[in-house]
């Protein structure tokens, strides 16, 4: 018998013997606290009983029973009134001081009676734990059981008795205790869940429970533990172990959700673990919602105690799981199933109904509209059927839950309309206000759906008027109105852009760059990771499906990046919405130039204005509030190029990453891969034209330039020959080298300056040249000269790794050998574009194109060589120092061949150094 069961056989005798009393007549509270000081011991004792069996009522009695406890000398007066103290509860904690005294004597009962009484006092006994404590060592058993129920009442205060009270697990005659104790300190007892761990393996199933009660109360601390049990639960001497782990992660609620979803949701589960796991769950009630959709795939599981454990925890879970009624009657209707899980699915269907018919007035009621439904729905399974006895109760039943929640709704609306009728006629003047507002309201969002365009006429109209509220100041009356909410909505952006979007779109492809771009032919790219052999509009769209959409287009000169750009632009542009971008049109606006006008920071919208400007034709320009809500709302199209040829100026306007960037649509291309800060940007990269596709492209390409019908079929099938020849057969090169050789067809076709096609890429190279400087006019410098400080400066660039790089100006300068230098290197820069400066100061040149640069370095080394072997052999034995991988510099190796072979007869290069550098080449995968 433990000690809570004496205590209440106690107090039954003792109210036993006073009723029998037949002299006692119940006295009042105020009589018994009088009493208290009668010098009769019987009637002091009466009343000390009667004030017992008032309890928490007796709180008056407070003071005189602690008077009584250190002044009586009777020691049966003495013991009952601190059992009096301990029936009041919480309100005795005056008595906590003389009850410790009780604690500290030597008379075992009173130990006993004070501990108990500590313990009704519950937490605000936190004093007493020390005392308590020292008790645990008692030799008197009572006293022991006394202190450590007192403890555990206490609860998270007495946390300094974790390590006594885990030592006293280990003795059986206090396991029990021990643990129900350790499992009221909470959290606090985390050092005990090892320890009780170990108990949940124990013989005694006491032992097991209340080990099990204690380690779901101390909460997360045993919840890993916990888990792992369950998880690695065998469905046979391990599985009550399995089923005590899930009663503690049960008691510890909505906390453990997540980590038993996940079980259920392993697939290599067994059946035990998903059986005691579905059980926690349900032990977690309305807490485990988020477990109803695995919990509906458990009603199939093959075993039935999974199933059962299943439909327990839905109904359990009660008007959340709603959504497993059909699949809750599927189970109730199999008749292959067990009864149990019958059993079980009746009984959880039941259970939701009741518990949202009664919940009907705390649950939301849109949630509770959702549940009527399921139910209605439910209940038509049972249509065109022969019930059963149990099936017209069930449907009698739900039907008449669902009746109670409708009515509830009713209730519940009709209470809202009341009150706010009710509200309307205490406050006229704010209800007056609301009804305003909401016809403000209906009158906008009927102008937003009629006329869009006319919500912007109304708020520029109304943009300078600010009316004087009391007590408020001026108001802007687009903001008193709430016209200032529909201002900038998408429907009226769209509007607007549809307004001006044919006339911008003819203005847009009458530009020179989108002119000369506009015959475009499509070339393999690399989209972030993924090779696409055509890009097409669908390719893009997730791209811009973000707010922020930032497409970087990176390539070397002459890839078609601008001729990318352009395309990207028309699609965003296009009248056909299966190829635009996103759901709405967008109008582009190209930025080529350098930004240089208007304040810091605001260079990139004044530029951006302008071009928006000459592309609709307005009388004035797009205002600056109008224009940020078409960029921020992603309804212009913003192309940014030549991002890596602009000046550090240019590109300190353009900095994506930047809170107040308001570009939220951008199209960048540049020859370097650009980091543009921390911003979720895409990659596109066009790919070189491989060279057994290139009569293809050359095709396509003079067809839509209409250049095609200047060439016979033998002509245009000799001059793609040639290219095959030239490129090796399957030698890739740039779109713009492909260009490049069929506008040299044309122009041989067509004019009288050149008789024939270059033969040879090096040829097509220094043809390139000579065609970016045929462009200058004025100062222009000879063709021999601009290719000889060409081939100087990309050597230089590549002399150290052999791969197109960078070159310090002062070594290129020094190379250059010349009082005029820094003018050609200039010339080649800034007339030609051939090169560019790297680095803030400008420290560093580059060669634009990399095939380029590899080219003219390799006709460097051949002219500087010649026929001399030995100059030959010094430089390949160079190369060999360098100890670089072949694969790595297949480019300049594979130049190096191509020029050796063009240029040998005329140059007298050595044979074998022929052979060499071509077998270099074929060793590095440049060619076959």
């Amino acid at each position: 018998m433990n000690l809570k069961t004496t205590s209440l056989l106690l107090l039954l005798f003792n109210t036993l013997v006073y009723t029998l009393d037949i002299k006692a007549q119940a006295p009042s509270l105020d009589e018994s606290i009088d009493e208290l000081s009668n010098t009769d011991t019987l009637k002091r004792l009466s009343a000390i009983r009667a004030l017992s069996i008032l309890g928490p009522a007796a709180a008056k009695a407070v003071d005189p029973l602690i008077k009584v406890i250190n002044t009586d000398r009777n020691r049966t007066i003495r013991i009952e009134a601190v059992d009096a103290l301990g029936k009041i509860g919480p309100d005795a904690a005056k008595a906590v001081d003389p009850l410790i005294r009780f604690l500290r004597g030597t008379d075992g009962y009173l130990q006993m009676k004070a501990a108990i009484a500590l313990g009704e006092i519950g937490p605000d006994a936190a004093k007493a734990v020390d005392p308590l404590i020292e008790n645990l060592n008692s030799k008197t058993d009572l006293v022991k059981t006394s202190a450590v129920y007192a403890l555990g009442e206490i609860g998270p205060s007495a946390v300094k008795a974790v390590d006594p009270l885990i030592n006293l697990l280990e003795n059986r005659e206090f396991t029990v205790q021990s643990a129900v104790a350790l499992g009221e300190i909470g959290p606090g007892a985390a050092k005990a869940v090892d320890s009780l761990i170990k108990l949940l393996k124990d013989p005694n199933f006491s032992v097991r429970t209340s080990a099990a009660e204690a380690l779901g109360k101390i909460g997360l601390v045993a919840f890993r533990s916990l888990i792992n049990i369950l998880k690695e639960a065998s469905c046979d001497s391990t599985e009550h172990t399995a089923e005590l782990a899930a009663e503690a992660l049960g008691a510890m609620g909505p906390q453990a959700v997540d980590s038993l979803v996940n079980i259920l949701n392993t697939a290599n589960s067994v059946r035990c673990v998903r059986k005691y796991a579905a059980y926690a769950l349900g032990k977690m009630g309305p807490g485990a919602a988020k477990a109803v959709d695995p919990l509906i795939k458990l009603l199939k599981d093959p075993d039935s105690g999974v199933r059962t454990s299943a439909a327990e925890a839905l109904g359990k879970i009660g008007p959340n799981a709603a959504k497993a009624l059909n699949s809750l009657l599927k189970l109730l209707n199999d008749p292959y199933t067990a009864p149990y899980p019958r059993l079980a699915a009746e009984t959880a269907i039941i259970s939701i109904s009741d518990n949202s018919a009664k919940r009907a007035d705390k649950i939301r009621l849109d949630s509770l509209q959702f549940i009527i439904t399921q139910f209605e729905s439910f209940l038509s399974s049972f249509k065109d059927q022969i019930l059963t006895q149990a099936d017209k109760d069930l449907v009698s039943k739900i039907n008449s839950d669902i009746n109670s929640m409708k009515y509830t709704i009713d209730q519940r609306k009709g209470l809202i309309v009341n009150k706010i009728i009710s509200l309307a006629k205490q406050f006229p003047v704010p209800a007056a206000v609301v009804l305003l507002a909401i016809g403000l309201l209906l009158l906008w969002s009927t102008l937003l759906w009629l006329s869009p365009l006319s919500l912007l006429t109304i708020n520029n109209a109304i943009r300078n008027f600010s009316p004087d509220i009391p007590k408020v100041g001026k108001v802007p009356l687009r903001t008193l109105t709430m016209a200032s909410l529909f201002n900038y909505h998408p429907r009226v952006l769209d509007a607007w852009v549809e307004k001006y979007a044919p006339e911008a779109r003819q203005r847009f492809n009458r530009r020179k760059t989108v002119l000369d771009r506009r015959v475009h032919v499509s070339v393999p790219t690399v989209l972030d990771d993924a090779t696409i052999p055509e890009l097409k509009p669908d390719n893009l769209k997730p791209v811009f499906a973000n707010t922020q959409s930032c497409l970087l287009i990176w390539g070397e000169g002459g890839s078609g990046k601008t001729s990318l750009a352009c395309q990207i632009a028309n699609w965003a542009s296009s009248d056909d919405v299966a190829q635009r971008l996103k759901p709405h049109r967008m109008l582009p606006v190209l930025i080529e130039h350098e930004l240089v006008d208007g304040e810091k920071g605001k260079r990139l919208l004044v530029a951006i204005t302008g071009q928006l400007w000459s592309l609709i034709d307005t009388e004035s320009t797009v205002p600056d509030e109008l224009l940020e809500q078409l960029l921020r709302q992603g309804r212009i199209l913003v192309l940014i190029d030549h991002f890596s040829e602009c000046s550090e100026e240019t590109r300190a306007e353009i900095r994506p990453a930047t809170p107040n960037f308001f570009v939220n649509t951008l199209v960048i291309t540049s020859r370097i891969d650009e980091p543009l800060g921390h911003i979720n940007r895409h990659t596109l990269k066009p790919l070189r034209i491989e060279g057994n596709r290139l009569s293809r492209f050359i095709d396509v390409y003079l067809v839509q330039r209409n250049k095609r019908d200047l060439f016979s079929d033998p002509e245009y099938f000799d001059a793609c020959r040639q290219l095959s020849l030239m490129v090796m057969g399957d030698r890739n090169i740039t779109v713009l080298l492909a260009k490049l050789f069929a506008d040299q067809m044309i122009v041989v076709k067509e004019s009288s300056d050149e008789t024939d096609l270059p033969k040879t890429v090096p040829d097509l190279m220094q043809r390139y040249v000579k065609e970016l400087n045929r462009g200058i006019s004025e100062a222009r410098i000879e063709d021999s000269e601009v290719l000889r400080c060409a081939r100087i400066v990309a050597w230089e660039c590549l002399k150290q790794t052999f791969l197109p790089s960078s070159a310090a100006r002062t070594r290129v300068l020094e190379a250059l050998n010349g009082e005029n230098g820094n003018k050609k290197l200039h010339y080649l820069e800034e007339r030609l574009r051939l090169i560019r400066s790297i680095g803030e100061e400008g420290d560093w040149v580059r060669i634009s194109l990399d095939p380029l640069a590899e080219y003219l370095a390799a006709l460097h080394v051949l002219r500087a060589n010649g026929a001399n072997l030995d100059n030959w052999r010094k430089f390949l034995q160079y190369l060999d120092s360098k100890s670089i991988e072949l694969k790595k510099i297949s480019g300049f190796l594979l130049a190096l061949s191509d020029c050796c072979q063009s240029y040998k007869d005329s140059l007298g290069v050595p044979n074998e150094i022929c052979l060499e550098l071509n077998f270099r080449a074929s060793k590095s995968g440049g060619s076959d």
